[in-house]
C-alpha cells in the first residue's frame, strides 16, 4: 500500500510551480500581444511584419490561441509523463 503524500489537495500553489510559471508566461504573452494591436502607432513593426505576412487580426488572434493551445497540450502531457 502506497504512503499518503502529506500535501493537501487544497493547498495553495506555490509562486514559482509549474501551473503558476505557465499562467504568468501566458498572461504577459496575452497582454503584450493585446496592447501590440490596440496601439499599432506604438508597436510600428508589428503591423509592418503582419502585412509583410498577409495576416489580418483575426488570423494573427487564431495563431496565437492555436500556438498557445499547443503549449497547454506540451505542458499537459509533460506533466503526465512526469508522474
Amino acid at each position: 500500500m502506497r504512503a499518503l503524500s502529506s500535501a493537501s489537495p487544497m493547498s495553495p500553489v506555490s509562486p514559482i510551480s509549474p501551473v503558476s510559471l505557465v499562467a504568468i508566461c501566458w498572461g504577459a504573452t496575452c497582454l503584450i500581444a493585446t496592447l501590440a494591436l490596440a496601439l499599432p502607432e506604438t508597436f510600428d513593426l508589428l503591423p509592418v511584419l503582419m502585412h509583410r505576412e498577409a495576416l489580418t487580426d483575426k488570423a494573427f488572434a487564431a495563431l496565437g490561441m492555436a500556438w498557445l493551445g499547443l503549449a497547454g497540450l506540451v505542458f499537459v502531457i509533460g506533466n503526465y509523463a512526469c508522474q
